[in-house]
């Protein structure tokens, strides 16, 4: 009996499989499909550029409030437009309530934009505490900012 090589065994499970790529396949053009059908042009959205904007300049329209800014810096001291409001140490933030509490019923309708902008190595729960007062002063339009 003749002892076949190990070149000459003929291995008929190695092979390219091709349904495996067929799947994958299909799930790659079933997940484009799905996120090109989810964009949604200008036209479907319900926005209105305000006046002052755009072909509409010369229209007299009523100025915005100014946006709010709060800084958080490295210390924990917060600071409300460049003002000093809050110390490190003071989580309740009293000053920071008042003022923003005053800014949001002097707004009426039109709630003011509250800019967080903390530093980068800012403690997170700084970061949380200050947010949760603008919670509690009932602040509407509320973003982050970078340093």
């Amino acid at each position: 009996m003749r002892r076949r090589r190990p070149w000459e065994e003929e291995d008929r499970d190695i092979g390219l499989q091709i349904a495996p790529l067929l799947d994958l396949l299909f799930v790659m053009l079933l997940f484009f499909m799905v996120t090109a059908g989810s964009k949604r042009s200008e036209r479907e959205m319900a926005l209105s550029l305000s006046p002052g904007v755009g072909a509409s300049a010369t229209a007299a329209a009523a100025p915005l409030p100014l946006p709010l800014r709060i800084d958080i810096d490295v210390s924990g001291r917060v600071l409300l437009n460049r003002i000093p409001v809050g110390e490190p140490g003071d989580a309740a933030l009293p000053g920071l309530r008042e003022r923003l509490q005053r800014a949001v019923s002097a707004a009426g309708e039109e709630a003011p934009l509250v800019i967080v902008t903390p530093s980068l190595r800012t403690r997170q729960e700084r970061v949380v505490e200050v947010l949760g007062v603008c919670g509690e002063a009932q602040v509407r339009r509320l973003s982050f900012g970078t340093p």
